[in-house]
Protein backbone atom coordinates (compact mmCIF):
# COMPACT_ATOMS: atom_id res chain seq x y z
CA UNK A 1 0.00 0.00 0.00
CA UNK A 2 0.84 3.69 -0.72
CA UNK A 3 0.24 6.43 1.58
CA UNK A 4 1.03 10.11 1.83
CA UNK A 5 -0.18 13.19 3.30
CA UNK A 6 -0.23 17.09 3.09
CA UNK A 7 -1.00 19.37 6.12
CA UNK A 8 -2.04 22.98 6.35
CA UNK A 9 -2.70 21.84 9.77
CA UNK A 10 -2.77 19.19 12.21
CA UNK A 11 -3.12 16.10 10.54
CA UNK A 12 -2.44 12.65 11.74
CA UNK A 13 -2.75 9.38 9.60
CA UNK A 14 -2.69 5.71 10.98
CA UNK A 15 -2.56 2.81 8.82
CA UNK A 16 -3.80 -0.94 9.17
CA UNK A 17 -3.65 -3.91 6.90
CA UNK A 18 -6.74 -2.52 4.27
CA UNK A 19 -7.66 -0.34 6.64
CA UNK A 20 -6.88 3.15 6.84
CA UNK A 21 -7.93 6.02 9.57
CA UNK A 22 -7.12 9.88 9.30
CA UNK A 23 -7.36 12.00 11.90
CA UNK A 24 -8.30 16.03 10.83
CA UNK A 25 -8.83 18.86 13.12
CA UNK A 26 -11.18 21.21 11.89
CA UNK A 27 -9.95 25.03 12.44
CA UNK A 28 -10.48 28.48 10.50
CA UNK A 29 -8.14 27.69 8.63
CA UNK A 30 -8.16 24.59 6.09
CA UNK A 31 -6.85 21.38 6.79
CA UNK A 32 -6.28 18.98 4.14
CA UNK A 33 -5.30 14.97 4.22
CA UNK A 34 -5.05 12.40 1.44
CA UNK A 35 -4.78 8.50 1.63
CA UNK A 36 -4.22 5.96 -0.68
CA UNK A 37 -5.35 2.62 -0.04
CA UNK A 38 -4.84 -0.21 -2.90
CA UNK A 39 -6.12 1.53 -5.75
CA UNK A 40 -8.36 4.20 -4.84
CA UNK A 41 -7.35 7.83 -3.18
CA UNK A 42 -9.32 9.37 -0.78
CA UNK A 43 -8.68 13.12 -0.19
CA UNK A 44 -10.25 15.23 2.73
CA UNK A 45 -10.42 19.03 3.35
CA UNK A 46 -11.73 20.59 6.76
CA UNK A 47 -12.45 23.74 7.46
CA UNK A 48 -15.30 26.37 9.23
CA UNK A 49 -17.35 23.00 10.74
CA UNK A 50 -17.26 21.50 7.09
CA UNK A 51 -15.50 17.67 5.83
CA UNK A 52 -14.76 17.49 2.31
CA UNK A 53 -14.53 14.68 0.95
CA UNK A 54 -13.40 13.21 -2.39
CA UNK A 55 -12.58 9.57 -4.12
CA UNK A 56 -11.11 7.63 -6.62
CA UNK A 57 -12.81 5.12 -8.36
CA UNK A 58 -12.06 1.55 -6.40
CA UNK A 59 -11.49 -1.31 -8.82
CA UNK A 60 -14.14 -3.63 -10.36
CA UNK A 61 -13.58 -5.86 -7.85
CA UNK A 62 -13.10 -2.99 -4.85
CA UNK A 63 -15.83 -1.74 -2.88
CA UNK A 64 -14.92 1.29 -0.76
CA UNK A 65 -16.43 2.39 2.51
CA UNK A 66 -15.56 5.80 4.75
CA UNK A 67 -16.77 6.44 8.18
CA UNK A 68 -16.78 9.43 10.19
CA UNK A 69 -18.91 10.48 13.09
CA UNK A 70 -22.72 11.26 11.43
CA UNK A 71 -20.99 9.80 8.16
CA UNK A 72 -21.16 6.33 6.92
CA UNK A 73 -20.39 5.71 3.36
CA UNK A 74 -20.67 1.94 2.44
CA UNK A 75 -20.47 -0.34 -0.27
CA UNK A 76 -18.87 2.67 -3.22
CA UNK A 77 -18.34 1.30 -6.09
CA UNK A 78 -17.95 4.45 -8.49
CA UNK A 79 -15.49 7.93 -7.46
CA UNK A 80 -17.52 10.57 -6.04
CA UNK A 81 -17.66 13.29 -3.40
CA UNK A 82 -19.67 14.64 -0.54
CA UNK A 83 -19.87 17.11 2.40
CA UNK A 84 -21.02 16.86 5.87
CA UNK A 85 -21.18 19.44 8.27
CA UNK A 86 -22.32 20.43 11.57
CA UNK A 87 -18.48 20.10 12.99
CA UNK A 88 -17.86 21.94 16.34
CA UNK A 89 -14.76 24.07 14.40
CA UNK A 90 -11.84 22.60 16.88
CA UNK A 91 -13.26 19.16 16.56
CA UNK A 92 -10.96 16.46 15.64
CA UNK A 93 -12.61 13.90 13.06
CA UNK A 94 -11.58 10.57 12.59
CA UNK A 95 -11.89 9.32 9.34
CA UNK A 96 -11.96 5.24 8.64
CA UNK A 97 -10.99 4.32 4.99
CA UNK A 98 -11.83 0.57 3.93
CA UNK A 99 -11.44 -0.94 0.70
CA UNK A 100 -12.90 -4.71 0.04
CA UNK A 101 -12.25 -7.00 -2.82
CA UNK A 102 -13.35 -10.29 -3.29
CA UNK A 103 -10.50 -12.86 -2.90
CA UNK A 104 -9.96 -15.54 -5.39
CA UNK A 105 -9.95 -19.04 -4.88
CA UNK A 106 -6.38 -20.00 -4.78
CA UNK A 107 -5.61 -16.80 -2.44
CA UNK A 108 -8.31 -18.03 -0.19
CA UNK A 109 -7.02 -21.70 -0.12
CA UNK A 110 -3.51 -20.02 0.58
CA UNK A 111 -4.81 -18.24 3.49
CA UNK A 112 -6.77 -21.18 5.16
CA UNK A 113 -3.26 -23.03 4.33
CA UNK A 114 -1.44 -20.18 5.85
CA UNK A 115 -3.58 -19.12 9.05
CA UNK A 116 -5.23 -22.40 10.02
CA UNK A 117 -8.22 -20.43 9.51
CA UNK A 118 -11.85 -21.54 8.40
CA UNK A 119 -12.70 -21.04 4.96
CA UNK A 120 -15.44 -18.73 6.50
CA UNK A 121 -13.03 -16.77 8.41
CA UNK A 122 -10.69 -16.45 5.81
CA UNK A 123 -13.64 -15.13 3.66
Amino acid sequence: MYFSFRHKAAVVLAVALGLSQVQIFLSPSKAYAETQVSDVTVTATAGDGNLNLDWTDPSDAQKLSIMAPGLHLENLVTEGSTVAAGFDPSERITLTIEVRSEVSGSTLEEIVRETGATEAEAV
